[in-house]
């Protein structure tokens, strides 16, 4: 075997299948060729990363004096103001703000010099009323005092002063070429560690660019608003005010140094609200609107007292007929159960009338007759330039009296609101029902609520939730809309010509109309996947494996469903309303309530508390949607008999009276109440369809009722032997007899019962 010495290097013949080259060489290339370039990159590397360094340090070096730190001493707020804060729902920065004045921690910022005696703060929460103090430290070390000075008009900062003259080093900005998709810039910022004021210069690459190129240029790199930003070299170009740097097609910045010290500064913000407050009453009006008291359900729990009341809301003046636009989404519900309103101006009230309620957005229009108005809003105003001042107002009631908050915002960021309709984004939350202005005081638009055309299947399992709780647990099911600010120039041919925009199925109803059902007339049960495994519909075009369907259980006679040839055992699959293209499917939710029995007759609390219906209730998912549908609209069902589906057309009807809206009549000396025998309630006793009585609604705890144990919930079919006819047939043989035999029925038993009024 041959030896060879380590210095030999590797030979050809020794590589298996020779993937290695000769030595020296190294894929045709001389290794001293790649020897030299492999220094070159190297030393490449090296100046590139030298530079980078010293382009920190020239960074930093030009920043440094210019940076101040500021500590703000807050004032805490009295019982009152922070009341009058809790009724507002605080964004994130005025929640810390609140926190720091609630615990008296001193607010920390920084500061940039922009002119020897002018600072522009990180901090832009800030208002002169949350101040107790502020004191701020050069880079020197020095410590003074400083007061608010001012605001920008078109970028969004907050300038300080010092209180006694002082000499700062102002930031000396240099032009700016905007870095191209992978090149660099350095961004400034402090914080405080330690008790000590610390910079930091970071390096960023630009690493985002346009899909669609388009003027402009946007970074997506989160900053610190306030930080400064400085180009590759190192020269400082501007002072970053949004968390984004953009610079739109007209010119328009977040962040660029030359613009910013241009801007115009408003030092008279507060003198600004002044004239305002005194001429936005006379367009701006206060609507007060009664609302209908009503008890809570009484099914399955004891009723409450009877809630309706007051809502002080405002509107603008839209013409000059007294017709108001209030920004302010009431609800259907909500406008079923108007029973008044009011327009208050200038301590005169004007009696008027709801017009209608918008499907698009939050807002309804009232109009007053007597009442004199002229035009408050600017019909072409559309929304200001990003980053540019504009006021609102939030007219409120304290007290049975009208306050107005005012504030000013900007514009920073559009989104992607319902339907991907484009939606404009404050900096700081804005309440619904507050009016926008421009910087002349213009009534510009309004904060509202958006919103999406309502879903009768998601309207319907709301409305038959409703009938198993009580109002205190249907604020879990509201929709959350998406807040929205609505510009009038947006909106001119609507407030021009606004019925066509109503919400048709929100209007002001009375008590017995709202209270009315359109039936089908048939007792159902929900499909499952068991019953849909046994019938053998499981496939996808019937049941969806038993996720869609209502299996009918029973027909009312003389119903629609009858008239119709709906039968028992049929699966009603989906609904199309007249004039719609795409069929609803029909889905209930299981009947939570299925395993509960009859229940205890007497009800939750006892003898004398209302008791627990054991019918079903009326008002269920398919009452529920075909009521939105509306009486007398042509319909057509999609039904599966067998494993045959077949379409069936009708025309919806107002359901009879059912027990939940049937006349009473109550007995003080006695105490009890009955109402009227129902369709419903006959149905659950298999009683004949002429058979006649009332049922027993409410016997009185301690009553003489309650002494003698007449059972709620009972049918009186006879008093004294005389077969009742009706509600009023039963008032009269009661109240003209001194004592009385009532024969009852209850789950099958006869009953006698004797009450004497002495």
């Amino acid at each position: 075997m041959t030896k060879r010495t380590a210095e030999a290097g590797p030979r050809e013949e020794d590589t298996p299948g020779a993937l290695l080259p000769p030595p020296g060489r190294f894929g045709g290339v001389p290794g001293k060729v790649l020897l030299w370039a492999s220094v070159f990159l190297g030393f490449s590397s090296l100046l590139q990363a030298q530079e980078d360094r010293e382009a920190v340090r020239r960074t930093y070096e030009a920043v440094r004096k210019s940076f101040l730190g500021i500590d703000v001493t807050l004032r805490k707020k009295t019982r009152l103001e922070k009341a009058e804060l809790d009724d507002d729902a605080m964004d994130s920065e005025a929640q810390r703000l609140q926190q720091l004045m609630e615990n008296e921690q001193p607010l920390e910022a920084w500061g940039v010099a922009l002119e020897k005696d002018v600072i522009l703060m990180a901090e832009k929460g800030l208002r002169q009323a949350d101040i107790e103090k502020i004191r701020v430290t050069d880079s020197g070390g020095a410590a003074f005092e400083a007061k608010l000075f001012a605001v920008g008009k078109s970028h969004d900062f907050v300038l300080l002063k010092p209180t006694s003259p002082r000499e700062l080093t102002p930031l000396a900005f240099s032009g700016w070429t905007r870095p191209a998709l992978g090149e660099g810039f350095h961004v400034t910022f402090a914080d405080r560690v330690d008790n000590q004021w610390h910079l930091n210069v970071s390096p960023y690459i630009q690493t985002n660019a346009p899909l669609v190129d388009t003027p402009g240029w946007f970074c997506i790199d989160v900053m610190r608003p306030g930080s400064v930003v400085s180009d590759k070299k190192g020269e400082t170009v501007g002072i970053a005010l949004d968390q984004y740097l953009w610079v739109s097609a007209d010119g328009r910045s977040s962040f660029l140094g030359p613009a910013v010290l241009a801007d115009e500064r408003l030092t008279d913000l507060e003198k600004r609200y002044e004239p305002l407050r005194k001429t936005l009453p006379a367009v701006i009006k206060r609507v007060e609107v009664t609302f209908r008291a009503e008890k809570s359900a009484e099914r399955y729990m004891p009723a409450e007292e009877p809630r309706g009341g007051k809502a002080a809301l405002f509107g603008v003046a839209i013409d000059d007929k007294g017709t108001l636009f209030v920004p302010e989404d009431l609800g259907r519900d909500a406008v079923r159960k108007l029973e008044d309103i009011d327009v208050v101006d200038e301590g005169g009230r004007h009696s008027a009338v709801f017009v209608g309620m918008f499907r698009a957005f939050g807002g309804f229009i009232v109009r007053s007759e007597g009442l004199k108005t002229r035009s408050g809003i600017a019909g072409d105003a559309a929304a200001p330039p990003t980053g540019e001042i504009f006021f609102t107002a939030a007219f409120e009631d304290r007290f049975g009296a009208s306050r107005i908050k005012l504030d000013y915002n900007r514009l920073f960021r559009t989104e992607q609101g319902l339907a991907g309709a484009p939606r404009t984004q404050p900096r700081k939350r804005i309440k619904a029902g507050t009016f926008l202005l421009d910087f002349a005081g213009r009534i510009t638009g309004v904060a509202t609520a958006d919103k999406k055309e309502e879903d009768l299947d998601e309207v319907a399992i709301e409305a038959s939730r409703e009938r198993y709780y009580t109002e205190r647990y249907r604020g879990a099911y509201g929709a959350d809309h998406l807040r929205r600010l609505l510009f009038f120039g947006e909106i001119a041919a609507v407030l021009a010509n606004p019925a066509p925009h109503f919400d048709v199925r929100a209007v002001p109803m009375s008590k017995k109309e709202e209270k009315k059902l359109v039936w089908l007339g048939v007792e159902y049960q929900e499909v499952s996947k068991p019953i849909a495994d046994a019938l053998g519909v499981q496939g996808r075009e019937l049941t969806n494996d038993g996720r869609r369907g209502l299996v009918v259980t029973e027909i009312y006679p003389a119903s629609p469903a009858d008239k119709a040839g709906i039968k028992p055992e049929d699966i009603l699959l989906a609904l199309t309303p007249e004039g719609e293209a795409t069929p609803r499917d029909l889905a209930g939710e299981p009947d939570r309530f299925a395993g509960m029995g009859r229940g205890n007759p007497y009800g939750p609390g006892g003898r004398g508390a209302p008791a627990m219906a054991p019918w079903k209730p009326t008002r269920n998912y398919l009452t529920s949607m075909l009521t939105e549908v509306g009486e007398a609209k042509k319909v057509t069902f999609d039904i599966l008999r067998g494993k045959t589906r077949s379409p069936v057309s009708l025309t919806l009807e107002y359901a009879p009276t059912d027990y939940e809206t049937a006349e009473k009549f109550k007995d003080e000396a006695l105490g009890f109440t009955v109402k009227d025998l129902t369709y419903e309630v006959r149905h659950f006793h298999k009683l004949d369809a002429a058979a006649t009585g009332v049922v027993v609604a409410r016997v009185e705890s301690g009553g003489k009722a309650d002494v003698a144990k007449l059972q709620p919930l009972s049918i009186v079919t006879r008093v004294n032997n005389v077969t009742v006819k009706s509600l009023e047939h039963f008032r009269e043989l009661v109240m003209s007899a001194k004592s009385v035999t009532l024969t009852t029925i209850a789950y099958g038993q006869t009953k006698l019962v004797e009450l004497a009024r002495e």
